[in-house]
């Protein structure tokens, strides 16, 4: 998209599925340019992850373009992606450790959803002493 203070085919914003839909019904349709949200910020290639994370946390952004130095779009992050890489991270280290130790171990377990701990509090599930939660997952999230 051309802007005329940036360089050709470089991140100006998002146009988000909202701005699309109140664009469906005007009766003149807008032209794109006018549907851009620039408060969508990018993020450079070679930051550190935990302005990433910083970024993911304290907006109401789930993801965000990734630019490089000429803001063209590399790539995007999202926090399903950093939740998931975290999660199997965690999990080869606890791997590792089981290895090391008989009495250490992981197991990922799916509680059903006629289980009677469904919708209680960890607390109230009366978890065996010693079992460490890593994560909790509901409806892939």
């Amino acid at each position: 998209m051309r802007h005329s203070s940036v360089q050709r085919d470089a991140y100006v914003g998002v146009v988000t599925l909202e701005a699309l839909r109140r664009a469906s019904e005007q009766p003149d349709q807008p032209v794109l340019a006018s549907l851009v949200d620039t408060s969508f910020l990018p993020i450079h290639q070679d930051v550190h992850l935990d302005i990433v994370l910083d970024t993911l946390t304290s907006t109401p952004q789930t993801w965000v373009a990734v630019v490089d130095d000429e803001r063209r779009v590399i790539g995007t992050i999202a926090t399903s992606d950093l939740i998931g890489s975290y999660r199997r991270s965690l999990q080869a280290s606890l791997r590792r450790v089981s290895e090391v130790s008989e009495s250490s171990g992981m197991l990922d377990v799916v509680v059903a959803e006629n289980s009677p701990i469904v919708g209680a509090s960890l607390r109230a599930a009366a978890i065996p002493k010693g079992v460490l939660i890593t994560a909790i997952e509901r409806a892939e999230r």
